[in-house]
Protein backbone atom coordinates (compact mmCIF):
# COMPACT_ATOMS: atom_id res chain seq x y z
CA UNK A 1 0.00 0.00 0.00
CA UNK A 2 2.64 2.54 1.30
CA UNK A 3 4.71 1.71 -2.45
CA UNK A 4 1.25 2.23 -4.13
CA UNK A 5 1.26 5.50 -2.53
CA UNK A 6 4.44 6.38 -2.99
CA UNK A 7 4.69 5.90 -6.94
CA UNK A 8 1.26 7.53 -7.36
CA UNK A 9 2.92 10.26 -5.25
CA UNK A 10 6.01 10.61 -7.46
CA UNK A 11 3.58 10.55 -10.39
CA UNK A 12 1.63 13.41 -9.49
CA UNK A 13 4.69 15.44 -8.46
CA UNK A 14 6.41 14.59 -12.28
CA UNK A 15 3.16 15.50 -13.98
CA UNK A 16 2.96 18.56 -11.97
CA UNK A 17 6.75 19.73 -12.64
CA UNK A 18 5.83 18.93 -16.67
CA UNK A 19 2.85 20.86 -15.98
CA UNK A 20 4.36 24.23 -14.71
CA UNK A 21 7.84 23.51 -17.14
CA UNK A 22 4.97 23.70 -19.80
CA UNK A 23 3.08 26.64 -18.62
CA UNK A 24 6.59 28.31 -18.47
CA UNK A 25 7.24 27.49 -21.98
CA UNK A 26 4.05 29.23 -23.15
CA UNK A 27 4.92 32.36 -21.00
CA UNK A 28 7.99 32.39 -23.26
CA UNK A 29 6.07 31.94 -26.38
CA UNK A 30 3.60 34.63 -25.53
CA UNK A 31 6.52 37.04 -24.88
CA UNK A 32 8.66 35.79 -28.21
CA UNK A 33 4.84 37.25 -30.31
CA UNK A 34 4.99 39.96 -27.82
CA UNK A 35 8.63 41.02 -29.58
CA UNK A 36 7.27 39.94 -32.90
CA UNK A 37 4.27 42.28 -33.12
CA UNK A 38 6.59 45.30 -33.25
CA UNK A 39 9.24 43.57 -35.52
CA UNK A 40 9.42 44.10 -38.98
CA UNK A 41 9.05 40.91 -40.60
CA UNK A 42 11.05 38.81 -43.21
CA UNK A 43 11.08 36.47 -45.81
CA UNK A 44 10.56 32.76 -45.23
CA UNK A 45 13.99 31.30 -45.36
CA UNK A 46 14.71 28.83 -48.60
CA UNK A 47 16.58 26.81 -46.35
CA UNK A 48 18.02 26.34 -42.65
CA UNK A 49 21.47 25.37 -41.73
CA UNK A 50 22.08 23.74 -38.55
CA UNK A 51 24.64 22.07 -36.38
CA UNK A 52 27.53 24.63 -36.87
CA UNK A 53 29.87 25.29 -34.38
CA UNK A 54 30.80 29.11 -32.71
CA UNK A 55 34.12 28.52 -34.17
CA UNK A 56 33.31 27.57 -38.28
CA UNK A 57 30.96 30.54 -38.14
CA UNK A 58 32.70 33.55 -36.25
CA UNK A 59 36.86 31.66 -36.74
CA UNK A 60 36.19 32.90 -40.88
CA UNK A 61 37.83 37.02 -41.20
CA UNK A 62 34.23 37.52 -42.38
CA UNK A 63 30.66 36.09 -41.86
CA UNK A 64 30.02 37.12 -45.11
CA UNK A 65 32.86 34.28 -46.09
CA UNK A 66 30.91 31.62 -44.60
CA UNK A 67 27.97 32.28 -46.61
CA UNK A 68 29.34 32.85 -49.72
CA UNK A 69 30.88 29.00 -49.11
CA UNK A 70 27.94 28.20 -48.17
CA UNK A 71 26.01 29.41 -51.81
CA UNK A 72 28.67 28.05 -54.27
CA UNK A 73 27.27 26.09 -57.02
CA UNK A 74 28.04 22.98 -56.19
CA UNK A 75 25.44 22.75 -53.14
CA UNK A 76 22.65 24.86 -55.27
CA UNK A 77 21.41 21.04 -56.67
CA UNK A 78 21.27 19.55 -53.41
CA UNK A 79 19.61 22.88 -51.04
CA UNK A 80 17.95 26.15 -52.08
CA UNK A 81 20.91 28.86 -51.27
CA UNK A 82 19.28 31.94 -52.03
CA UNK A 83 18.12 32.65 -48.36
CA UNK A 84 19.90 30.94 -46.17
CA UNK A 85 19.22 31.32 -42.13
CA UNK A 86 22.12 29.84 -40.24
CA UNK A 87 21.65 28.42 -36.46
CA UNK A 88 24.64 28.51 -34.31
CA UNK A 89 24.27 28.39 -30.61
CA UNK A 90 26.65 31.52 -29.59
CA UNK A 91 25.72 34.34 -27.71
CA UNK A 92 27.64 36.39 -30.04
CA UNK A 93 24.94 35.62 -32.93
CA UNK A 94 22.80 37.97 -30.21
CA UNK A 95 25.16 40.72 -31.21
CA UNK A 96 24.95 40.33 -34.84
CA UNK A 97 22.33 41.78 -36.67
CA UNK A 98 21.64 39.99 -39.59
CA UNK A 99 18.78 38.33 -41.10
CA UNK A 100 20.29 35.25 -42.24
CA UNK A 101 22.10 34.41 -38.63
CA UNK A 102 20.15 33.29 -35.65
CA UNK A 103 20.79 31.87 -32.15
CA UNK A 104 17.72 29.91 -32.27
CA UNK A 105 15.87 28.71 -35.26
CA UNK A 106 11.97 28.57 -34.10
CA UNK A 107 12.40 31.45 -32.43
CA UNK A 108 13.90 33.27 -35.49
CA UNK A 109 10.33 32.25 -37.50
CA UNK A 110 8.24 33.24 -35.05
CA UNK A 111 9.32 36.56 -34.76
CA UNK A 112 10.20 37.24 -37.99
CA UNK A 113 8.11 35.13 -40.67
CA UNK A 114 5.12 33.89 -39.30
CA UNK A 115 2.34 36.74 -39.80
CA UNK A 116 0.56 38.51 -36.59
CA UNK A 117 -2.50 36.78 -38.32
CA UNK A 118 -1.35 33.35 -37.37
CA UNK A 119 -0.55 33.97 -33.73
CA UNK A 120 -3.84 32.66 -32.47
CA UNK A 121 -3.01 29.32 -33.85
CA UNK A 122 0.13 29.38 -32.51
CA UNK A 123 -0.72 29.85 -29.14
CA UNK A 124 -3.87 27.13 -29.56
CA UNK A 125 -1.22 24.47 -30.64
CA UNK A 126 1.16 26.01 -27.74
CA UNK A 127 -1.53 25.09 -24.83
CA UNK A 128 -2.67 21.74 -26.45
CA UNK A 129 0.97 20.72 -26.15
CA UNK A 130 0.91 21.96 -22.65
CA UNK A 131 -1.73 19.23 -21.54
CA UNK A 132 -0.40 16.56 -23.75
CA UNK A 133 3.09 16.88 -22.62
CA UNK A 134 1.93 17.07 -19.02
CA UNK A 135 1.78 13.35 -18.19
CA UNK A 136 4.61 12.13 -20.13
CA UNK A 137 8.09 11.13 -18.38
CA UNK A 138 10.95 13.50 -16.98
CA UNK A 139 11.36 16.12 -19.40
CA UNK A 140 14.23 18.84 -19.35
CA UNK A 141 13.83 22.28 -20.22
CA UNK A 142 15.72 22.01 -23.89
CA UNK A 143 13.18 18.84 -24.08
CA UNK A 144 10.17 20.71 -23.24
CA UNK A 145 11.02 23.98 -25.57
CA UNK A 146 11.10 21.40 -28.43
CA UNK A 147 7.92 19.20 -27.67
CA UNK A 148 5.59 22.72 -26.98
CA UNK A 149 7.32 25.98 -28.36
CA UNK A 150 9.56 24.15 -31.67
CA UNK A 151 6.65 21.68 -32.67
CA UNK A 152 3.93 24.17 -32.30
CA UNK A 153 5.80 26.48 -34.68
CA UNK A 154 6.49 23.90 -37.34
CA UNK A 155 2.85 22.87 -37.03
CA UNK A 156 1.49 26.23 -38.00
CA UNK A 157 4.29 26.49 -40.62
CA UNK A 158 3.61 23.41 -42.53
CA UNK A 159 -0.81 23.87 -41.97
CA UNK A 160 -1.22 27.54 -42.10
CA UNK A 161 1.81 29.26 -44.76
CA UNK A 162 2.81 25.74 -46.38
CA UNK A 163 6.50 26.74 -47.72
CA UNK A 164 9.45 23.94 -48.69
CA UNK A 165 12.28 24.31 -46.73
CA UNK A 166 15.18 22.43 -47.24
CA UNK A 167 17.18 21.49 -44.04
CA UNK A 168 20.47 21.44 -43.83
CA UNK A 169 22.78 19.68 -40.83
CA UNK A 170 26.42 18.80 -40.57
CA UNK A 171 27.68 15.28 -39.63
CA UNK A 172 28.36 16.59 -36.09
CA UNK A 173 24.64 15.83 -35.18
CA UNK A 174 25.22 11.97 -36.59
CA UNK A 175 24.26 11.18 -33.14
CA UNK A 176 21.25 13.44 -32.43
CA UNK A 177 19.86 15.19 -35.91
CA UNK A 178 18.24 18.70 -35.25
CA UNK A 179 14.70 18.29 -34.01
CA UNK A 180 13.52 20.14 -36.76
CA UNK A 181 14.47 17.14 -39.26
CA UNK A 182 11.30 15.42 -37.15
CA UNK A 183 9.02 18.07 -37.99
CA UNK A 184 6.36 17.72 -40.93
CA UNK A 185 7.98 20.75 -42.66
CA UNK A 186 8.49 19.67 -46.39
CA UNK A 187 11.74 20.35 -48.23
CA UNK A 188 15.04 18.17 -48.44
CA UNK A 189 16.91 17.10 -45.29
CA UNK A 190 21.02 17.09 -46.47
CA UNK A 191 23.73 16.59 -44.24
CA UNK A 192 27.01 17.97 -45.20
CA UNK A 193 30.03 16.22 -43.89
CA UNK A 194 32.44 19.04 -43.52
CA UNK A 195 35.68 16.45 -42.33
CA UNK A 196 36.63 13.31 -43.71
CA UNK A 197 37.95 11.14 -41.10
CA UNK A 198 34.31 9.35 -39.82
CA UNK A 199 35.81 6.40 -40.72
CA UNK A 200 36.68 3.96 -38.05
CA UNK A 201 39.99 2.98 -37.54
CA UNK A 202 41.02 -1.08 -36.80
CA UNK A 203 41.92 -1.73 -33.16
CA UNK A 204 43.45 -5.03 -31.84
CA UNK A 205 41.44 -7.01 -35.04
CA UNK A 206 37.88 -5.28 -34.39
CA UNK A 207 36.39 -2.17 -35.90
CA UNK A 208 35.74 0.48 -33.91
CA UNK A 209 32.13 1.45 -33.34
CA UNK A 210 31.21 4.13 -35.50
CA UNK A 211 28.92 5.50 -32.52
CA UNK A 212 26.02 6.86 -34.21
CA UNK A 213 23.30 5.08 -35.53
CA UNK A 214 22.84 4.26 -38.85
CA UNK A 215 19.02 4.05 -38.96
CA UNK A 216 18.61 7.14 -38.21
CA UNK A 217 20.56 8.74 -40.48
CA UNK A 218 19.38 6.89 -43.17
CA UNK A 219 15.60 7.48 -41.96
CA UNK A 220 16.17 11.00 -41.32
CA UNK A 221 18.50 12.59 -44.42
CA UNK A 222 17.62 12.69 -48.01
CA UNK A 223 21.02 13.26 -49.15
CA UNK A 224 25.11 13.33 -48.00
CA UNK A 225 27.53 15.55 -49.24
CA UNK A 226 30.73 14.06 -48.63
CA UNK A 227 34.66 14.89 -50.09
CA UNK A 228 35.77 12.05 -52.37
CA UNK A 229 34.46 9.28 -53.97
CA UNK A 230 35.92 7.11 -51.23
CA UNK A 231 33.54 9.16 -48.78
CA UNK A 232 30.02 7.98 -51.11
CA UNK A 233 31.98 4.20 -51.04
CA UNK A 234 32.55 4.33 -47.19
CA UNK A 235 28.68 5.30 -47.05
CA UNK A 236 27.57 2.60 -49.24
CA UNK A 237 29.32 -0.21 -47.48
CA UNK A 238 27.03 1.22 -44.97
CA UNK A 239 24.00 0.97 -46.54
CA UNK A 240 23.33 4.98 -47.09
CA UNK A 241 23.22 5.40 -50.82
CA UNK A 242 22.53 9.01 -51.23
CA UNK A 243 25.94 9.96 -50.98
CA UNK A 244 27.28 12.58 -53.47
CA UNK A 245 31.15 13.75 -53.67
CA UNK A 246 31.35 17.37 -54.11
CA UNK A 247 35.08 18.36 -53.23
CA UNK A 248 36.44 19.87 -49.93
CA UNK A 249 33.82 21.16 -47.36
CA UNK A 250 35.78 23.79 -45.32
CA UNK A 251 33.15 26.88 -45.25
CA UNK A 252 36.09 28.64 -46.12
CA UNK A 253 37.29 30.96 -48.69
CA UNK A 254 39.34 29.45 -51.72
CA UNK A 255 42.89 31.28 -50.20
CA UNK A 256 45.67 29.94 -52.79
CA UNK A 257 48.97 31.01 -51.85
CA UNK A 258 52.29 30.97 -53.45
CA UNK A 259 54.37 28.03 -52.41
CA UNK A 260 58.46 29.86 -51.19
CA UNK A 261 61.24 28.32 -54.12
CA UNK A 262 64.10 28.54 -51.67
CA UNK A 263 62.63 26.52 -48.81
CA UNK A 264 60.91 23.13 -48.45
CA UNK A 265 58.03 23.43 -45.92
CA UNK A 266 56.36 20.29 -43.88
CA UNK A 267 53.29 21.43 -42.14
CA UNK A 268 51.58 19.20 -39.84
CA UNK A 269 48.01 18.70 -38.67
CA UNK A 270 47.46 17.50 -35.35
CA UNK A 271 44.76 16.54 -33.20
CA UNK A 272 45.26 18.17 -30.13
CA UNK A 273 44.01 15.35 -27.70
CA UNK A 274 42.03 15.36 -24.24
CA UNK A 275 43.31 15.37 -20.79
CA UNK A 276 43.58 11.24 -19.69
CA UNK A 277 40.31 12.27 -17.49
CA UNK A 278 38.26 13.87 -19.92
CA UNK A 279 39.16 10.77 -22.67
CA UNK A 280 36.96 7.68 -23.34
CA UNK A 281 37.85 4.22 -23.61
CA UNK A 282 35.11 1.42 -25.15
CA UNK A 283 35.69 -2.09 -23.50
CA UNK A 284 39.62 -2.98 -24.53
CA UNK A 285 39.40 -0.32 -27.03
CA UNK A 286 41.21 3.19 -26.18
CA UNK A 287 41.10 6.61 -27.89
CA UNK A 288 43.12 6.43 -31.00
CA UNK A 289 43.95 10.66 -30.49
CA UNK A 290 44.56 9.56 -26.76
CA UNK A 291 47.28 12.11 -25.32
CA UNK A 292 50.11 9.07 -25.01
CA UNK A 293 49.83 8.31 -28.70
CA UNK A 294 49.56 12.66 -29.76
CA UNK A 295 53.11 12.69 -27.57
CA UNK A 296 54.30 9.93 -28.98
CA UNK A 297 53.75 11.75 -32.60
CA UNK A 298 54.37 14.91 -31.35
CA UNK A 299 58.03 13.70 -30.41
CA UNK A 300 58.09 11.92 -33.96
CA UNK A 301 57.81 15.18 -35.76
CA UNK A 302 60.44 16.94 -33.27
CA UNK A 303 62.95 14.12 -33.99
CA UNK A 304 62.27 14.69 -37.71
CA UNK A 305 63.38 18.23 -37.87
CA UNK A 306 65.68 17.89 -35.61
CA UNK A 307 67.24 15.46 -38.04
CA UNK A 308 66.42 17.73 -41.18
CA UNK A 309 68.09 20.75 -39.54
CA UNK A 310 71.17 18.65 -39.23
CA UNK A 311 71.20 17.87 -43.09
CA UNK A 312 69.77 20.97 -44.75
CA UNK A 313 69.75 23.97 -42.27
CA UNK A 314 67.29 27.06 -42.36
CA UNK A 315 66.26 26.22 -45.63
CA UNK A 316 63.72 23.93 -44.02
CA UNK A 317 60.79 24.85 -42.33
CA UNK A 318 58.46 22.81 -40.09
CA UNK A 319 54.84 24.31 -38.49
CA UNK A 320 51.73 22.38 -36.33
CA UNK A 321 48.14 23.64 -37.37
CA UNK A 322 45.77 22.34 -34.41
CA UNK A 323 42.91 21.29 -35.94
CA UNK A 324 40.27 23.37 -32.77
CA UNK A 325 41.58 25.97 -29.86
CA UNK A 326 42.42 24.80 -26.61
CA UNK A 327 39.38 24.25 -23.81
CA UNK A 328 40.17 22.97 -20.55
CA UNK A 329 39.37 19.39 -21.47
CA UNK A 330 42.43 19.35 -23.35
CA UNK A 331 45.86 17.45 -22.26
CA UNK A 332 48.20 20.65 -20.80
CA UNK A 333 51.03 17.99 -20.69
CA UNK A 334 50.58 18.22 -24.62
CA UNK A 335 49.90 21.60 -24.72
CA UNK A 336 53.02 22.49 -23.33
CA UNK A 337 55.13 19.84 -25.00
CA UNK A 338 53.75 21.91 -28.22
CA UNK A 339 54.96 25.32 -27.04
CA UNK A 340 58.25 24.31 -25.49
CA UNK A 341 58.76 22.98 -29.39
CA UNK A 342 57.78 25.94 -30.72
CA UNK A 343 59.95 28.76 -28.67
CA UNK A 344 62.88 30.16 -30.34
CA UNK A 345 61.69 29.49 -33.69
CA UNK A 346 61.95 25.80 -34.00
CA UNK A 347 58.72 25.14 -35.20
CA UNK A 348 56.48 27.11 -36.36
CA UNK A 349 53.06 26.89 -34.34
CA UNK A 350 50.18 28.26 -36.64
CA UNK A 351 46.36 29.69 -35.86
CA UNK A 352 44.12 26.87 -35.18
CA UNK A 353 41.55 29.16 -37.68
CA UNK A 354 43.89 30.02 -40.12
CA UNK A 355 42.47 29.39 -43.42
CA UNK A 356 43.19 25.89 -44.34
CA UNK A 357 43.63 26.17 -48.23
CA UNK A 358 46.27 29.07 -47.63
CA UNK A 359 48.24 26.44 -45.03
CA UNK A 360 48.08 23.42 -47.44
CA UNK A 361 49.02 25.79 -50.20
CA UNK A 362 51.71 27.29 -48.76
CA UNK A 363 53.22 23.85 -47.82
CA UNK A 364 55.85 21.37 -50.23
CA UNK A 365 54.52 18.34 -47.77
CA UNK A 366 51.43 17.93 -45.50
CA UNK A 367 51.69 15.35 -42.68
CA UNK A 368 48.19 14.74 -40.99
CA UNK A 369 47.05 12.20 -38.41
CA UNK A 370 44.98 9.50 -39.54
CA UNK A 371 42.37 10.14 -40.98
CA UNK A 372 42.15 13.48 -40.76
CA UNK A 373 41.21 15.86 -43.83
CA UNK A 374 44.11 18.22 -44.43
CA UNK A 375 45.82 15.07 -46.38
CA UNK A 376 42.54 14.69 -48.35
CA UNK A 377 42.65 18.32 -49.23
CA UNK A 378 46.60 18.25 -50.16
CA UNK A 379 45.79 15.25 -52.64
CA UNK A 380 42.78 17.50 -54.06
CA UNK A 381 45.15 20.20 -54.69
CA UNK A 382 47.32 17.79 -56.28
CA UNK A 383 49.92 18.61 -53.34
CA UNK A 384 51.87 15.79 -51.15
CA UNK A 385 50.41 14.93 -48.06
CA UNK A 386 51.26 11.49 -45.77
CA UNK A 387 49.35 10.32 -42.53
CA UNK A 388 51.53 9.88 -39.38
CA UNK A 389 51.34 8.04 -36.19
CA UNK A 390 53.47 5.67 -34.07
CA UNK A 391 51.57 3.13 -32.82
CA UNK A 392 51.96 -0.33 -31.60
CA UNK A 393 50.64 -3.28 -33.03
CA UNK A 394 47.25 -3.22 -31.75
CA UNK A 395 46.51 -0.49 -34.43
CA UNK A 396 46.04 -1.78 -37.93
CA UNK A 397 47.14 0.79 -40.16
CA UNK A 398 47.66 0.28 -43.64
CA UNK A 399 50.78 1.40 -45.70
CA UNK A 400 48.46 3.11 -47.82
CA UNK A 401 44.82 5.03 -47.66
CA UNK A 402 42.66 6.45 -50.35
CA UNK A 403 45.61 7.07 -52.51
CA UNK A 404 47.75 8.25 -49.27
CA UNK A 405 50.71 6.94 -47.62
CA UNK A 406 50.94 6.38 -44.43
CA UNK A 407 53.83 6.16 -42.19
CA UNK A 408 54.40 4.48 -38.95
CA UNK A 409 57.84 5.91 -37.84
CA UNK A 410 59.88 8.54 -37.67
CA UNK A 411 62.61 7.15 -39.96
CA UNK A 412 60.34 5.76 -42.58
CA UNK A 413 58.67 9.32 -42.99
CA UNK A 414 62.57 10.76 -42.80
CA UNK A 415 63.78 8.56 -45.49
CA UNK A 416 60.45 9.49 -47.39
CA UNK A 417 60.90 13.65 -46.58
CA UNK A 418 64.36 13.42 -47.45
CA UNK A 419 63.85 12.48 -51.02
CA UNK A 420 61.08 14.69 -51.89
CA UNK A 421 63.93 17.63 -50.37
CA UNK A 422 66.51 16.27 -52.69
CA UNK A 423 64.14 16.76 -55.21
CA UNK A 424 63.10 20.86 -55.10
CA UNK A 425 66.11 21.84 -53.52
CA UNK A 426 69.40 19.42 -54.32
CA UNK A 427 68.76 18.28 -57.85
Amino acid sequence: MKLDLRLHFRCYRLALYNFLLSLCIAAASLLVLICGLFRSKSRIPSSIVFSLTSEQVFGNKKIEDLLTSLKEKRFQNHFKVGNLLIEVHSIRSLLVRDNFLTIDAPVFLLSKCVKISHYPAFLMEVFRSVFVFRDQGFLNLKEMKRLVFDLALYNVLDQRLYPEIDLVTTNSSLNKLPFAFESPLKGRRVMVWYSSNSKPLIYREEQQSLGWDIGAVKKGIDSHLVWTKYDVAFLESLGIFSAHAIGPILFQPEVVAERSAHNYVITYFNVTPFAPSNDWIIGNQENFYSERNALGDLEGIEKLYACLLDTFGSKIRVRIKPKRSYSSKHSEKYIAKLVEHSRGQRIELLSHNANLYEVVSQSDLVVATPWTSPAVLAKEMSLHSVYFAIRGADWDLPSEYEGIRVFKSSDELMEYVVMDIQKKLVE
